[in-house]
């Protein structure tokens, strides 16, 4: 049979002309690659951030022993819980809302900077298994349930926080631990590094390098009528670091590093544009123009609209979390919400149920207020234009989600990729995060074209977005661009280049 196979082959014109230049048979040649030297892998390895506190700054000077090849932050706060009424509620995703910014130093120069909008953006675009990881590990859906007419000495628990089973509305101290991923351009990653093990900063060979810790304020992670005492107990760096043996490590720095001329490489950072919009009277959507003005090699940009962030608004929210107001359980919570000896379930109750999806997302019409981190706006029109030239245009968010990179994964806390159950009584969501792309490739160490800024005129955003009427909002365009950074090899420093 296989040989009527192969001699039908043969017969094949196209067959035939393809294989002139030779057949890959490269496939079935069995061919070990080098192996890797002698690595150790040493993981975890603590940096204590001192005397940090809410809308704050402190820094910690990282251990100097290896390639750094991971980074993450572990955060502990503590608040105290009074009258036992369950307002309070917390943010989503706070493992990024407690963050104003990151910035890693090195000889007191500032290298790369990252912000909250980024970490959110690139910590649910990883791979399945580890995205769902780092989402636990930073609690970034905490669910937040009503307290009328559920008795906590019942056995439920009516504020439930994570996984911490302390977290009930019973007065009292509690505390809330969440972890961040720091995803550094030069680390593996999406948006990040393609080939880690090459890009990863030698910290054995440089000059003293320190992680910038800016914080924001305490009711962007915690806040509440019933909430008192806030505090950011402990923070501290963690890092892993790969040591190779010292032979293996004196190779590798004769290989890399010269002492005629710098070590340079391709990394990303990025930059933060943040303007405010204040909307009119009776309108439901409002269009915000951003300028941008720097002259970055840019791969993209992170857009995101949200309400200015108040704690009068987030103690309002927890009032209505306490009843379930703020996600329509109380509904579904109230006396004999499915009817009494057998009668009919109100409309109310019914209607509860067919959105099920609803009881996490946290809003109130009134002034549109929205849970913090699950509060940014549905962006309904994009237009990216120089010179009154169109470079991008998107004229509906279904369109948005099209031409955004399909390396975002835009589904809600449920894994259901349902476009409404993503939304709010606010048209609001943690998806309304968007990534608009300028180059082929994603990696930050890969050069695939980009959008040139140094040679175009200033560039304007144009943008569309749902809101309430007679509001302040806040328009964020992230500008994630490409640098190079040269290692003096005579001084240990890492310099980022000025020209783009």
């Amino acid at each position: 049979m296989s040989s009527i196979f192969h001699q039908a082959f043969q017969q094949s014109t196209l067959a035939v002309s393809a294989a002139q230049n030779g057949e890959n048979i490269e496939e079935f040649s069995y061919d070990l690659n080098k192996p890797l030297p002698s690595l150790y892998l040493d993981r975890h390895v603590e940096h204590k951030v001192s005397n940090l506190g809410f809308n704050d700054s402190a820094s910690t000077e990282l251990s100097s022993f290896g390639l750094l090849s991971n980074m993450y932050i572990k955060w502990k706060i503590k608040y105290t819980m009074a009258n036992g009424t369950g307002k309070v509620v917390i943010a989503k995703h706070p493992y990024a809302n407690i963050i104003k910014r990151i910035a890693l130093m090195n000889s007191s120069r500032e290298l790369f900077q990252i912000y909250p909008e980024n970490i959110i953006m690139k910590t649910k675009a990883l791979p399945y298994g580890e995205r769902e990881r780092w989402l636990m590990a930073g609690e970034h859906d905490v669910q937040i349930l009503p307290t009328a007419n559920v008795a906590v000495n019942d056995g439920v628990v009516a504020a439930n926080v994570g996984t911490n089973d302390g977290q009930t509305i019973a007065n009292g101290n509690k505390e809330l631990i969440f972890y961040t991923r720091i995803p550094w351009s030069f680390m593996e990653g999406r948006f990040q590094s393609k080939e880690p093990m090459k890009t990863m900063l030698n910290l054995r060979f440089s000059e003293v390098t320190r992680v910038l810790i800016e914080t924001n304020d305490s009711y962007k992670v915690v806040a509440g009528t019933d909430v008192s005492a806030i505090s950011l107990d402990e923070c501290s760096v963690f890092c892993h670091y790969i040591i190779p043996s010292p032979e293996a490590m004196q190779r590798i720095e004769a290989n890399n590093f010269s002492l005629d001329a710098p070590a340079s490489y391709l990394y990303g950072n990025e930059i933060l544009n943040e303007t405010t919009a204040t909307t009119a009277a009776g309108v439901s959507e409002h269009t915000h123009n951003v300028k941008i003005y720097n002259t970055n090699f840019t791969q993209g940009f992170t857009i995101a609209v949200h309400k200015q962030r108040a704690n009068a608004d987030q103690n309002t929210l927890s009032n209505n979390v306490a009843t379930g107001a703020s996600s329509g359980m109380d509904k579904l919570v109230a006396v004999d919400a499915f009817g009494a000896n057998g009668a009919r379930p109100p409309a109310a109750t019914l209607a509860g149920l067919l959105n099920l999806a609803s009881y996490r997302h946290h809003s109130l019409t009134n002034d549109g207020i929205s849970r913090i981190g699950a509060d940014y706006c549905q962006i309904k029109k994009l237009v990216i234009k120089t010179s009154g030239r169109v470079l991008f245009e998107a004229t509906d968010p279904k369109q948005l989600l099209m031409t955004s990179t399909e390396l975002i994964n835009y589904t809600t806390g449920a894994g259901d990729a349902n476009y409404r159950n993503m939304l709010d009584r606010n048209s609001c969501s943690d998806n309304n995060i968007l990534y608009i792309p300028f180059s082929v490739l994603a990696n930050s160490n890969e050069l695939s074209s980009g959008l040139s800024l140094r040679g175009l005129a200033t560039l304007d955003l144009e943008i569309s977005f749902t809101c309430v009427a007679q509001q302040v909002y806040v328009c964020k365009v992230i500008t994630n661009y490409q640098q190079i950074v040269s290692l003096e090899t005579t001084s240990g420093r890492y310099i980022a280049s000025t020209s783009q």
